[in-house]
């Protein structure tokens, strides 16, 4: 975790940890959905500009593209981690203001399920050192039955803006089926007309609504997902830098070079040199 927590993207997919954590003085965001477990100690984070202090036997959900980093933490803290795909997370239907809370960059916590946690995270753990398909499927369907379990948490302990949630309903609706277009289809020929029309939706407005309730662009949000991937290949594979571009959805292989270098701070050959080292 902490070798990539310099980057301004990462791409984790589903991956867990766990043990002491490590000092992170730089903020760092990728796309997934993020699970932190204190299981013994404290620890304190700050998301974005918001400082929150974690005790032991806390679960905190939050969505990890809002910059963050731990800040503090004791010596005895044992903390657990699980990141997984924001795709999961927009298909499975959740209740709409938990949604909106995680979008807008509110941790979700939740405490008193620590004997559960523990249990979920041990097994989460152990089946990702032998991962296959049915392994996965399962941790999916167990991901989300405690993102349910936090999403009515949440909802009994802070009402959880029901009324403003069917007010922006629709456009709502129209925003998270954009997102899981995009998760579906980044790495594809793709601009705003053609995500606005999956939803049938005039490109105008369609980034409209998107950038409302995500609170980003439709082409932002379409980039991260891009150089996350790219991120990924030249990580852990040896295709060219060419191959890699056109591979995760760039028009052109300059396009791709000045993307990269903006966001990330390194040419896409400095990038791949870094992890070589």
């Amino acid at each position: 975790m902490s070798q990539k927590s310099h980057l301004l993207y990462s791409n984790y997919g589903l991956q867990s940890w766990h043990g002491t954590p490590r000092h992170n003085s730089l903020e760092h965001r990728h796309q997934e959905i993020e699970f932190n477990f204190v299981e013994k100690g404290v620890i304190t984070y700050l998301f974005g500009q918001q400082s929150m202090t974690l005790a032991e036997g806390c679960l905190v959900a939050f969505w990890a593209a809002i910059p963050h980093r731990l800040t503090a933490f004791d010596d005895t803290t044992q903390l657990h981690w699980l990141t997984f795909p924001m795709a999961w997370f927009v298909q499975w239907g959740l209740p709409e203001a938990f949604i909106e809370n995680i979008l807008h960059g509110i941790p979700i916590t939740d405490v008193g399920n620590t004997p559960l946690d523990r249990a979920l995270f041990d097994r989460w753990h152990a089946d990702l050192r032998l991962p296959s398909a049915e392994r996965e499927h399962i941790i999916a369907l167990e991901v989300e039955a405690r993102m349910r379990r936090l999403a009515v948490q949440a909802e009994k302990t802070t009402g959880a803006g029901r009324a403003a949630a069917q007010a922006e309903g629709a456009g709502f609706k129209k925003a998270r089926q954009m997102a899981q277009f995009i998760a579906v289809h980044y790495t594809d020929v793709l601009d705003t007309t053609q995500i606005a029309q999956s939803v049938n939706l005039h490109p105008g407005y369609a980034m409209q609504v998107f950038r409302q309730h995500f609170h980003m662009s439709l082409l932002d949000y379409l980039t991260q997902y891009r150089i996350a991937h790219a991120q990924r290949l030249l990580f852990t594979t040896n295709l060219l830098i060419h191959e890699i571009a056109y591979t995760s959805g760039f028009g052109s292989e300059s396009r791709f070079y000045a993307v990269f270098k903006r966001l990330c701070g390194l040419s896409p050959h400095r990038y791949r040199a870094a992890f070589d080292r």
